[in-house]
């Protein structure tokens, strides 16, 4: 059946396309909830890892980085190499600080989860 717009479409055309869309949204909650049962619970509590101190942090080296990378391209359009080098420099030492603390907060929350579960 070729699409039509849905202004096209008779209302029993409509009635099957909204059918066949909860077929297949049911058919995707099946199979999620077949995956989780197979896979177990995540390792990591999404919840639990935002709420600690140093993902916290890490947000805000994340957005420190995006300021030191515009900042950077700000020396190059005005043509201040100074600018752009101490920029540049900044950008990838905030990167990799914001790298290192993301990953020792997502072992924290490894932990406190397995804690929590009382594995």
């Amino acid at each position: 059946m070729s699409r039509k717009s849905k202004r096209d479409m008779t209302p029993e055309e409509l009635a099957e396309l909204k059918a066949e869309d909860e077929r297949a949204m049911e058919a995707a909650r099946e199979l999620r909830a077949r995956r989780e049962a197979v896979q177990g619970p995540a390792p990591i509590d999404n919840r639990l890892h935002r709420e600690l101190p140093l993902a916290k942090v890490a947000y805000g080296l994340i957005a420190s980085t995006v300021f030191a990378y515009a900042v950077s391209r700000l020396g190059v359009y005005l043509g201040n190499s100074s600018l752009e080098s101490f920029a540049s420099i900044a950008t990838t030492l905030l990167f990799l600080t914001s790298f290192i603390v993301w990953f020792v907060s997502r072992h924290q929350a490894k932990k406190l989860t397995r804690e929590a579960r009382g594995e």
